[in-house]
């Protein structure tokens, strides 16, 4: 993309700072196997996968763009890094979404359970009453 050898992490980071989009395309392009290997791996879709990932190059090119930015790792731990935690933020998600759920249901049958209860005890009132007074 960049011409002949390898582009290195001080140069990817030297272009974000000066606001070179391209570097979007590359951090998306340079991430997108191992990101979609961890999403796919870890009960995610292809179309999380394309969310995660971009939310990720979103999130570095921010934090890039931060006045006091130090890499103290190679990008693509970086990268990988941001993606993990986007990804485990959205599992968490549809974790609470799925006991809230659940719990929804629970509450649902206990009250059914309840009604159901209620009418068979005033069944049986009823039936003990003599006849004036079911009428």
């Amino acid at each position: 993309m960049f011409g002949i050898g390898k582009v290195t992490d001080h140069i990817v980071i030297e272009r974000i700072e000066q606001g070179d989009e391209q570097m979007l395309k590359y951090l998306y392009e340079n991430h997108l196997r191992m990101v979609k290997n961890f999403v796919l791996k870890n009960s995610g879709s292809e179309d999380a996968v394309d969310d995660i990932l971009q939310d990720t190059v979103i999130a570095v090119w921010k934090n890039i763009n931060k006045p006091n930015f130090l890499l103290q790792v190679k990008l693509s731990t970086y990268v990988m890094s941001i993606a993990k935690n986007l990804w485990y933020k959205e599992l968490k998600k549809k974790i609470k979404f799925k006991v809230v759920d659940e719990a929804n249901k629970l509450h649902e049958a206990c009250e059914e359970m309840s009604l159901n209860m209620d009418q068979s005890v005033i069944v049986g009132i009823v039936q003990e009453m003599d006849e004036t007074c079911r009428k």
